[in-house]
């Protein structure tokens, strides 16, 4: 029992010394302490001058903070300087400031960091000496007061091999929160302007991810820069102080956080943007053109055909009524349409106010949608295969008059109905409105929607214009009735779909099996540890609820050609399914400007950018989109 203890005692003396070996003494005061740490528990010997990777940890008590590199509209920027002996010795020290959270308090923006905080500390050694660091601590700690703190930080490493410390992956976490090359890959800012009217600092960009903040350096003192507004690919931030006129030929750097990725630009600033206000309408007007082509082009999808089988009974009908009732019925049907977009947009605005991810067709994620809608595609089907009568509530019919043989009700229902199954389905023209709308203002996003559903109802609005269309189709007939019933089987079809999903949602079925010899599970982890060994990767984002993508998998992904070119080439093929809500994916897709499925993208390393493949898949694009990248990368 001895033995063991002493051999507990040495070994818990020896995790002791590792861990001692890979920090500095503490420079304390009431509010706040700091010290440096290291990444390595020591350090081997070399002829040649090399970084070594320290931190400066600062722990600060609940409701105090220190600042930023630029500390905004108060405050003093946290530094640590090498002592004279130090220096003369040639060693070398630059800190680094990961993204800093903004502080905005009596109408002052501030930039800086609370709780605990790791800023590395890249450290030049010169060839043939130790690891070591001895200088002084500069910086400002405010809660309700302000208080400064100095100290002498040191930090000395014995000889040795290297290894890591337990405080590695701490500051390898915070370094890849530091502005640099690879953390902002999606983000691209193309000018800066002024808007001198309204005092405000335009920005052009292109990103990823939402747009998150932006801060602004380099502009010297009485400028205050508030968090920016976004609209449409530009952000607009409000300037106080000193007019944002003076600015202009000036050249500022500019740090854009957009989600998990961020960026550093400098660029001058433009008295007016190189693109006028006619390019920018145009820009908003195609997009709404885009918008309304996607949405009329849902018509004929399978998704919403279930739908339309219902109004083509309706319309069927329409001949006995006059061209003022036909008109009424069209208009409800595109009312009830247009109403559903706005409201999706208006849920669509209270999420992401609410810090939520959105995006098209989430809401076939959730158990309670799927099970509402499957009353009610059970009931519209039992109703056209004569099974029951949908009662109207009185104060509906009331609202239609009650002494016509029809409710409109019923047509502003279907087209709700119409735009609620539209939403798993991704036309062309759908996905780049979507991006458009999930990335712009709150004001872009409903626009963009409205024009969505003014295209899905447009062939109802077209013979609300000229009812005289309705006569072009067939005298009814007893034809009408196995139509009816014919329809009705498909709508059951539907119902069915739907009621798989549900079923999946709550547990009740097991999760869908897939081919291990064509598709592995997508994850970050494998994703990164397969393109780390530098294969060609394929990525297929998928759902059950997703129509589009079960028919792209049916005639594209899964077709023999394909499976033939992706084994000639070696390609790995990862399939990530979004068919219940998961964080990763989403965050995968919004890296991207992506918030909709399908979603089929071709990674590797050596690609200058990802190769984003159309919705709605061809073999001929798969193929040749395959040997593009794979030329691209090398192979």
């Amino acid at each position: 029992m001895r033995y063991f203890f002493t051999i507990f005692v040495f070994l818990l003396s020896f995790v002791h010394t590792s861990a001692y070996a890979a920090v500095g003494p503490w420079v304390e005061t009431d509010f706040a302490k700091a010290r440096l740490i290291s990444s390595a528990d020591n350090w081997p010997a070399a002829d040649e001058d090399r970084i070594w990777r320290a931190a400066l940890e600062v722990q600060l008590k609940a409701g105090w903070k220190i600042y930023w590199r630029s500390p905004g509209d108060a405050g003093l920027p946290t530094q640590v300087f090498l002592d004279e002996p130090t220096r003369n010795a040639g060693y070398l020290a630059e800190l680094k400031f990961p993204v800093p959270e903004r502080f905005t308090l009596f109408g002052l923006e501030t930039y800086g960091y609370g709780g605990r905080v790791i800023l590395p500390l890249d450290v030049t050694v010169p060839s043939g000496n130790p690891a070591f660091i001895s200088g002084m601590l500069d910086l400002l700690a405010c809660s309700d007061i302000c208080v400064p703190m100095q100290g002498a930080l040191s930090l000395d490493l014995q000889g040795g091999t290297g290894a890591p410390s337990i405080y590695a992956q701490e500051i390898a976490f915070a370094l890849a929160h530091v502005p640099s090359a690879a953390t902002g890959p999606n983000i691209d800012v193309t000018e800066i302007w002024v808007d001198a009217a309204s005092n405000n600092l335009l920005v052009r960009y292109e990103t990823g991810f939402p747009l998150t903040d932006i801060f602004v350096e380099g502009a010297g003192a009485g400028y205050s820069f508030a968090r920016p507004a976004t609209d449409g690919g530009v952000a607009r931030i409000q300037v106080a102080g000193k007019p944002v006129s003076e600015l202009v030929d000036k050249t500022l750097q500019f740090t854009i956080v957009a989600g998990e990725e961020v960026a550093e630009v400098q660029l001058p600033v433009l008295l007016q943007s190189d693109a006028s206000e006619q390019d920018i309408s145009t820009l908003i007007f195609s997009i709404l053109g885009i918008a309304f082509l996607g949405g009329l082009i849902l018509n004929v999808m399978p998704c919403v055909l279930p739908v339309l089988s219902l109004k083509i009974i309706s319309v069927l009908s329409m001949r006995e009524h006059t061209h003022l009732r036909i008109r009424q019925r069209f208009l409800a049907s595109a009312a009830g349409v247009v109403s559903s977009f706005g409201l999706l947009a208006a849920g669509l605005v209270l999420l992401r106010f609410a810090g939520l991810q959105i995006g098209w067709g989430i809401q076939f994620q959730q158990p309670v949608f799927l099970a509402i809608i499957f009353v009610v595609l059970a009931l519209f089907t039992l109703s056209l295969l004569d099974k029951i009568a949908i009662p109207i509530p009185a104060f509906l019919s009331n609202l239609s008059r009650s002494d016509k043989p029809h409710s409109l009700s019923s047509d502003f229902m279907s087209g709700m109905l119409a735009t609620l199954l539209a939403t798993p389905c991704s036309a062309p023209f759908v996905g780049t409105a979507i991006t458009f709308a999930l990335t712009g203002s709150d004001l872009i996003l409903v626009l963009i929607m409205l024009f969505m559903g003014l295209g899905l109802a447009s062939p109802w609005l077209i013979l609300a214009v000229q009812p005289k269309l309705v006569f072009l189709l067939p005298k009814p007939g007893y034809w009408m009735v196995w139509l009816k019933y014919a329809l009705g089987i498909l709508l059951l079809g539907t119902t069915i779909w739907v009621a798989w999903l549900f079923a999946g949602s709550v547990g009740l079925r097991s999760e869908r099996v897939m081919k291990s010899e064509i598709w592995q599970a997508w994850s970050v982890e494998e994703m990164e540890s397969q393109l780390k060994d530098g294969k060609l990767v394929l990525v297929d984002v998928t759902a059950d609820w997703c129509i589009t993508c079960k028919t792209n998998k049916l005639l594209v992904l899964d077709a023999d050609a394909a499976i033939a070119a992706t084994e000639a080439l070696n390609v790995v093929r990862l399939q990530a399914d979004w068919t219940r809500p998961n964080q990763e994916i989403s965050a995968f897709l919004a890296r991207y400007g992506r918030y909709g499925i399908p979603f089929n993208v071709i990674l590797h390393e050596n690609l200058d950018k990802p190769v984003i493949l159309p919705a709605v898949l061809t073999l001929k694009a798969l193929t040749n989109s395959l040997q593009s990248a794979s030329a691209s990368a090398g192979f």
